[in-house]
């Protein structure tokens, strides 16, 4: 991500806007989405970065949570990362979002000091 996120909403997709590597243009930095270009075991990694803040969030395949991390810090910077290693199948939709029911508060943060990150690749 380019730039911190205030208070983001209940369920709110986090849109990951700077594609580094994007083989195969599976990823979408408008939308957030990540779309399978073929079916496998994929590993999927994301990073948040908060500062002052207290957030849950959630690796999601389709409408399913496969994975979910939170954290909450003071006033101070602190970073939580998340591991899935699950199959997909081709034209699956994979993202991160704000928890379903958790509101959160605070910023996730993102500067040259330390990104909010998401990554994938196919396994096998």
């Amino acid at each position: 991500m380019s730039k911190l996120l205030r208070n983001p909403g209940v369920g709110r997709r986090l849109v990951f806007d700077v594609a580094k590597t994007n083989q195969g243009n599976g990823y979408n930095s408008h939308t957030g989405v990540f779309s399978c270009p073929k079916t496998g075991i994929y590993v999927f990694v994301w990073v948040v970065r908060l500062y002052s803040a207290r957030h849950s969030t959630e690796l999601m395949i389709n409408n399913s949570v496969y994975g979910s991390l939170y954290l909450r810090n003071g006033h101070t910077d602190g970073t939580v990362s998340g591991t899935v290693v699950a199959h997909a199948s081709k034209g699956d939709s994979v993202y991160v979002r704000i928890h379903s029911t958790h509101e959160g508060s605070g910023y996730i943060n993102s500067n040259t000091y330390g990104k909010t990150t998401f990554s994938g690749w196919l396994l096998n």
